[in-house]
C-alpha cells in the first residue's frame, strides 16, 4: 500500500479534500480492471488486489472499487463512506466529504473506462447531477435506507447527499458572525462560500479585491464568487 499512497501523493494537485479524492478515484480506474467474471471471487470484492494481494491482479468488481476507494481515503484523512444500493442491479460506489464540508457521489466503477484519463461522470457529483442516459445521479443511484451494524438503536446511515456537483476551488464558510468581515482575496479570485447559524442585523460579509470593495455577500443562501 506504501508505493500507492507515495504515487497518489506525487499526483495530487494539494492536500485538498477533492484533489487528494480525484488522485485516489484516478490511480484506481489506472490500476484496477472491471471484471463481471470475478463476481464469484471473494478477492474481487475488497482491496487486497490492488496492493499487491490475492493473486488475481488487478480484476474486481463494483464493491473492490469502493472497498479501495474508502481505505485510501481513510489513510489521507478524506471523510468517505462505502454505499451499497441499486443501479440498474446491485451496486456499490461511494459519498466522499469535499473541502466544503458537503457529501458528493464518486463511482470509479462507472468511470473506469481503461483509457488515461478516466471519465469523470460520476466525481464530486450531486443527486441532481446529469449523468449517462439523461438521468440525474439521484435516479442512477438508490442507496440502501442504512447500513445495519451490530447497533441496531443507532445503526449506520449515510450522510445526506449535495443536490448539486461540487465546485471545486477555495471554500469559506463563515459562522454567526455579529461583526462585519471583510474577506480579503487577490485578483482573478474565486471563491464558494456558505452560512451556518444566524447573523446578526448588523452583521455582513464584504469582499475586497486588491484592496478595493468590490460586493456585499448574500447571506441567505450558499453561493460563487467569481472576478
Amino acid at each position: 500500500i506504501n508505493s500507492a499512497l507515495n504515487t497518489i501523493s506525487n499526483t495530487r494537485a494539494s492536500s485538498s479534500n477533492y484533489d487528494t479524492a480525484k488522485a485516489i478515484h484516478d490511480y484506481i480506474c489506472d490500476k484496477m480492471t472491471y471484471d463481471y467474471q470475478s463476481a464469484g471471487y471473494g478477492q474481487a470484492h475488497c482491496a487486497a488486489p490492488l496492493f499487491g494481494g490475492g493473486g488475481r491482479g488487478y480484476t474486481f468488481v463494483c464493491e473492490g472499487y469502493a472497498n479501495s476507494f474508502k481505505l485510501l481515503c481513510d489513510r489521507f484523512g478524506v471523510p468517505a463512506v462505502h454505499v451499497k444500493g441499486t443501479a440498474g442491479g446491485p451496486h456499490s460506489w461511494n459519498y466522499v466529504q469535499m473541502d466544503d464540508g458537503l457529501w458528493y457521489g464518486v463511482d470509479c466503477t462507472w468511470d473506469d473506462n481503461d483509457s488515461t484519463p478516466p471519465l469523470y461522470t460520476y466525481f464530486g457529483v450531486g443527486s441532481n447531477t446529469l449523468v449517462f442516459n439523461g438521468k440525474t445521479f439521484g435516479q442512477d443511484h438508490t442507496p440502501e435506507d442504512q447500513v445495519m451494524t451490530t447497533n441496531t438503536v443507532n445503526p449506520l446511515v449515510y450522510p445526506d447527499l449535495e443536490s448539486e456537483a461540487y465546485i471545486p476551488g477555495d471554500h469559506f464558510t463563515f459562522t454567526g458572525e455579529s461583526a462585519s468581515d471583510n474577506r480579503e482575496v487577490a485578483g482573478n479570485a474565486e471563491f464558494n462560500w456558505r452560512f451556518v447559524g444566524e447573523m446578526s442585523a448588523e452583521g455582513q460579509v464584504f469582499v475586497s479585491v486588491d484592496g478595493t470593495r468590490v460586493t456585499t455577500l448574500d447571506m441567505t443562501q450558499d453561493g460563487r464568487f467569481s472576478y
